[in-house]
Order: C-alpha cells, then sequence, then structure tokens
C-alpha cells in the first residue's frame, strides 16, 4: 500500500466517524464506540505502523521550529503527522458529545462545536468549554429552550440545512442543468423545506402530552421519519450528483422502484403531521391557549391531508408540467413554477406550508380573541385554506399557471 492510498483510507475513516457524532443523537452509544475507539484504534495502529517502518530515516526533530519543519519535509512523516491530527481531533469531537450529553446541553449548541472541531480542532474545543461554562450561570435564549422538547428533530433539521452548503457550492461550481435550470437548485430546495418541517415539528412538540417523546414506540416511530427523510435526500442529491431526472423517472429498473418507494417514505414522513396534529388537539395544555391549540393541530391535520391530495396527484401523472412549456428557465423567481403553463407544484407548496401559514396568521389576528369567536374564524381560515390549495390544483390541472406571465 503506498502512502497516498494511506492518506485516503485514513481521510475516509475520520470522515465515518464525524459522520457517526452528527448522528449521535439517535445512536448515542454507536457513536461513542466508534469515534473514541474504533475509528481512532486503527489510526493509531497506522500511524504507530508509519513510525516504525520508516521513522529511522527521518530528519529533523521536535527540539526546535527549524528541525521540525525539516522533519516534515518526509512524505512518510507528513502523513504520519497528518493521522495523528485526525485520530486526535476525531476523539476531541467524540468528548465533546459525551460531555455535552452529560451536561444535558442541546445538540443545537453541539453542532457548531463539532463543525469547528472537524475544521481547526482546538478552536472547536475552546468554544464547547465556553459553552459548557456558560451553561450553569447562562440561561438558554427562548427561541432555543422551544426547541428542547424534541431536541432530536430539530437538530436533525439543523444537519439537514448545513449539509446544503456543499450543495450550495456545487450550485455555485457546476454549469449541468435539468429542465433548463441548474442541477443543484432541486436539491437545495428539498434540503431547505425538510430543515424547515423538522424544526417547526420540534417547536410544536412543546404542546405534545407530557413523556411522548420518550416512549419507546414513539421513538421508534421518529428513527423511521428520519430514515425516510434521508432517504429522500439521497435520492434527490444523488440524482442531481449523476445529473438525471428523479421524479417520473423510470429509465431502468432500479428508479423504476426507486420512484414509487420514495412515494411510500413520503407518506411516511408527512404522517408525523397527523399524528402531531392528533396528541396536541386532545392535550389540554395550559401553556397553549385554546385558539392556537385548535389552529396548531388543525394547521398539522390539513397539511397531512391536502399533501396526501396535491401530491397524490402529483404522483399519478407523467410531470408536474401541464401545458406550456417542459422547462424551469422561465419560471417564478426562486419558487421554480412554471407561468406559461399549469404546474401542479403550486398546490403541493400551500398543501406542506399549512403547519406554517395557519398557526402565523392566526398568532397575528386570534390569539386575542375571546376563545368562541376565535375558535370560529380559526375554523373558517382552515378551510378558506384548504378551498385555495384545492383550487390551485385545479387551476394547475387546467393547464392555467398560478402567476401568468
Amino acid at each position: 500500500m503506498n502512502l497516498e492510498t494511506l492518506f485516503s483510507i485514513g481521510n475516509s475513516l475520520a470522515l465515518i466517524g464525524w459522520v457517526f457524532l452528527l448522528f449521535s443523537p439517535w445512536i448515542y452509544k454507536v457513536s461513542i464506540k466508534v469515534a473514541t475507539i474504533i475509528i481512532p484504534v486503527l489510526l493509531a495502529i497506522a500511524y504507530c505502523t508509519l513510525v516504525l517502518v520508516f521513522g529511522s530515516g527521518w530528519h529533523g526533530g521536535f527540539d526546535s521550529l527549524a528541525n521540525v519543519m525539516q522533519l516534515f519535509t518526509e512524505p512518510s512523516a507528513v502523513l504520519a503527522g497528518w493521522l495523528h491530527f485526525l485520530a486526535f481531533d476525531l476523539f476531541v469531537g467524540a468528548w465533546i458529545v459525551s460531555k455535552a450529553k452529560e451536561s444535558t446541553i442541546p445538540f443545537l449548541l453541539v453542532l457548531p462545536c463539532l463543525l469547528l472541531a472537524f475544521m481547526f480542532g482546538p478552536a472547536g474545543y475552546l468554544l464547547f468549554v465556553f459553552i459548557r461554562g456558560a451553561q450553569a450561570s447562562v440561561r438558554l435564549p427562548q427561541f432555543l429552550r422551544w426547541f428542547t422538547a424534541e431536541p432530536v428533530l430539530a437538530a436533525a433539521g439543523v444537519v439537514i440545512a448545513l449539509t446544503a452548503i456543499p450543495l450550495f457550492l456545487g450550485f455555485l461550481v457546476d454549469t449541468r442543468a435539468l429542465a433548463d435550470v441548474n442541477v443543484w437548485v432541486k436539491p437545495l430546495k428539498f434540503h431547505a423545506s425538510l430543515a424547515l418541517y423538522l424544526i417547526t415539528l420540534a417547536w410544536f412538540a412543546q404542546w405534545l402530552p407530557t413523556g411522548v417523546t420518550e416512549r419507546r414506540g414513539y421513538r421508534i416511530y421518529r428513527f423511521i421519519v428520519l430514515v425516510c427523510i434521508a432517504a429522500e435526500l439521497v435520492w434527490i442529491d444523488g440524482a442531481a450528483l449523476m445529473g438525471i431526472q428523479s421524479h417520473y423517472n423510470e429509465s431502468n429498473l432500479l428508479l423504476a422502484i426507486t420512484y414509487p418507494a420514495m412515494g411510500i417514505a413520503a407518506v411516511v414522513l408527512t404522517s408525523m403531521t397527523l399524528f402531531y396534529g392528533i396528541l396536541i388537539a386532545r392535550h389540554k395544555n395550559a401553556a397553549l391557549q385554546p385558539v392556537m391549540r385548535f389552529s396548531v393541530s388543525m394547521s398539522l391535520l390539513l397539511t397531512f391531508v391536502l399533501t396526501l391530495i396535491a401530491a397524490g396527484y402529483l404522483a399519478s401523472g407523467s410531470s408536474h408540467w401541464v401545458g406550456g412549456n417542459t422547462s424551469d428557465a422561465e419560471s417564478l423567481f426562486l419558487l421554480g413554477w412554471a407561468r406559461d403553463g399549469g404546474d401542479l407544484r403550486v398546490a403541493h407548496f400551500f398543501a406542506t406550508h399549512a403547519m406554517h401559514f395557519l398557526p402565523a396568521v392566526s398568532w397575528l389576528f386570534l390569539r386575542r380573541l375571546p376563545t368562541s369567536l376565535g375558535g370560529v374564524l380559526a375554523g373558517l381560515l382552515g378551510f378558506l385554506y384548504s378551498a385555495a390549495v384545492l383550487f390551485t390544483l385545479y387551476q394547475a390541472t387546467r393547464g392555467v399557471a398560478f402567476i401568468p406571465i
């Protein structure tokens, strides 16, 4: 094995360890074993082997900067030093995760420490020491306390958002296109949408009945939902990487099987809105005003029902375009909807965002009204919103653009 191959293997092993740490909220014990024992031991064995095999031929030393510079003119010494960094930086990352769990520090605060430790080792350690020391005397900001009821979903949302960074870099440098727009536009939209979805559910979790998120059945269900989300993102990102269409693509047997399978995964991940909506509706939580409890639960239930209708119709055809050009080149800015014909994605967008729009409007205009009046108006708002979503779906099937040119 040559040094270049060993360098690549070392990098790959370390990266696997860091990925495990990112998923530590769900697989804590496995992550710690992988990042503190399995991978550091493998890197340590490789390091010791390099020292034993090549060390006698190295020149320089550690007693002065000049000698250290001379030592690292040897490729084998540089590789040994690099493996040393990989092993100990990973170990520090695992230590951060372990101590954060002991100190009940939210994973949202641990993530930037891990990213810094991954890139700049001691800087990540320093940030974590500061956060850990400040925790005892400084209360978490309100916006972070909102997510402590479901830190796993919140952390998953943040991870999905962060993984959009390399996709954005791809958008900047990759000139390939699908439907006349950059291949990375669609994955970026999916990452943004799913990150917002999970973070919103994590926020709503504070109004679930006490102890629900700790039950074994819930944890299993949450794991299945997160696996479905991961599968969706791998599918979308992988298709962009290969420069092929993800949806409606049955050009080979694998893609023909994958597309309907991802449809099932989409139903499963969306079902969490139904689950949350029912539980919040049944839970008489004094911390949530009756009008807002009704609005939040209704919005979640409508998100599930309307998304099933819109997505089901969308998946039953062979394209999301109805009439007009099969291109996104002249589409609506940012959203990408067709302006010269119908686009079934419009209804799907509004359906999935019922969980955001309805509670926001209720909080702004209805929460201070008497319970009976506020409830009636919230229900009317939900009815009108549902009608609007169904109208946009009908409009698209007629080949009419939501916002024409």
